[in-house]
């Protein structure tokens, strides 16, 4: 019996088939069967009906469930504590929203590589619905994001900070008036897919205000970049971490309705690096303190 053939079994209890629990672990659906087949044998149980067209879990594996959950997650717990130290020679996989890779969190990975200075960093940036997936697929560890409107079970979630949404001008523009501002000057706009679009439509809405828009642009990043440069105006969270481009814009506060953006880290519950995630979470503390 090994932990592999534990996991794999918890795998197909979560995603329901053996072809997306054999996807979750990157092996073929035949190799997943070869593991559960291996299982029952070492176990002297069967732990499947195979009556039907697709095989379910039987009565037994579904009571001895609980017990191996918590198995794997002993093992797991061990691994980090026998594993996360300076010398650790292992990678961590991150995501991050693009507007955060501007300052917050190069600052928070050189907070933690210097505590962890043989840890291997990767780094995916990509909006935050992506990233949700990401993460829930366990294509990467974590991800530095906009908080989701729910979390759905087996996913956890630490706070970093909140950034208010303003309405971003260049530095030279001298007006203050923002519902003439988004009257009179091109509005830059987001991603269709980012998740902030909700709150600024809303905006739009209880000022009365119809703004005339340009191409969208591919992140918050590039928006603020073409403000800065004086071609056009957008309603951007105020970032924690000021970066080269903030300190170019001017920001308006929108006093009725005002909206903050939640940028946490999104991460799985049952994830084998969570001593890691742990210690990657409180490096933004050292940060923002800073």
């Amino acid at each position: 019996m090994t932990i592999r053939r534990l996991k794999s079994l918890i795998a197909i209890k979560e995603t329901g088939s053996f072809s997306q629990a054999a996807e979750r672990a990157h092996i073929s659906q035949s190799a997943m069967s070869q593991q559960m087949r291996q299982l029952e044998y070492d176990l002297g149980l069967k732990l499947f009906d195979r009556s039907g067209r697709t095989p379910v879990l039987s009565k037994a594996a579904i009571e001895l469930l609980p017990a191996i959950r918590d198995a794997v997650n002993a093992y797991d717990k061990f691994i980090n504590l026998a594993t996360v130290e300076n010398n650790i020679r292992g990678e961590l996989s991150l995501g991050s929203v693009p507007s955060e890779l501007t300052a917050l969190v190069p600052k928070a990975l050189t907070e933690l590589r210097s505590k962890l200075p043989g840890l291997k960093l990767r780094v995916v940036p990509a909006l935050s619905a992506e990233l949700w997936d990401f993460v829930h697929k366990e294509k990467i560890d974590a991800a530095v994001m906009s908080r989701p409107s729910e979390l759905p079970k087996g996913l956890s979630w630490f706070t970093i900070g909140f950034e208010p949404l303003a309405l971003a001008i260049s530095e030279s523009d001298e007006r203050t008036n923002v519902r003439e501002i988004l009257s009179e000057t091109q509005y830059l706009k987001l991603p269709s897919g980012a998740w902030i679009n909700r709150p600024i439509k809303e905006i739009f809405t209880k000022l009365e205000v119809n703004p005339t828009t340009s191409t969208e642009l591919d992140s918050l990043a590039s928006v603020a970049s073409m403000v800065s440069h004086g071609l056009g105006v957008a309603i951007l969270p105020i970032p924690i971490a000021a970066n080269e481009i903030s300190a170019k814009l001017k920001f308006i506060s929108i006093e009725m309705p005002k909206y903050k953006r939640e940028i946490g880290i999104l991460y799985k519950k049952s994830s084998r690096k969570y001593s890691l995630i742990e210690t990657f979470a409180t490096s933004f503390n050292t940060v923002i303190a800073n």
